[in-house]
């Protein structure tokens, strides 16, 4: 079993402006898992969230799967 982890919390400060570590959690499942690609899931966020929280939310899962360090 192999471990993952990814500073979830720190992505949404940055990214959010809230901790709100949801979306950051998603990217760092897309990369430790690949059970969707991370193109689907920026899709799937560009058509729930619009403006400035669609970009925030997008940025929030591309660093939370950016981060992802496997143990």
């Amino acid at each position: 079993m192999k471990a993952f982890c990814v500073d979830a919390t720190g992505v949404a400060l940055k990214t959010l402006g809230k901790d709100f570590p949801n979306t950051p959690m998603l990217g760092a499942l897309v990369k430790a898992t690949g059970i969707v690609s991370l193109e689907s899931m920026e899709k799937v966020l560009g058509e729930r969230f619009k403006g400035e929280v669609g970009a925030s939310n997008a940025e929030a899962l591309r660093l939370g799967y950016e981060g992802v360090k496997s143990g």
